[in-house]
């Protein structure tokens, strides 16, 4: 009788820990599409910081052109 209730409870522990397993990878499925979705959140915030740059460089240029072509 004792190595039965000894049995049944290594049994139950293995399954606690392969539930704790089991609801650990669903919880990292889960959260994958979140995360996914923040990264690319920020590529797409810092590419878009980046063209922002690039048009405001572009616009600098060509108002100092016009002005220096003014004064010539």
């Amino acid at each position: 009788m004792k190595n039965l209730v000894i049995d049944l409870l290594i049994k139950m522990a293995k399954a606690d820990v392969q539930t704790k397993e089991l609801t650990a990878q669903v919880e990292a499925i889960l959260s994958a599409p979140v995360a996914s979705a923040e990264i690319l959140s920020s590529a797409a915030d810092l590419l878009l910081a980046h063209f922002d740059r690039l048009i405001s460089v572009s616009h600098f240029v060509e108002e100092n052109a016009d002005n220096n072509l003014a004064h010539h």
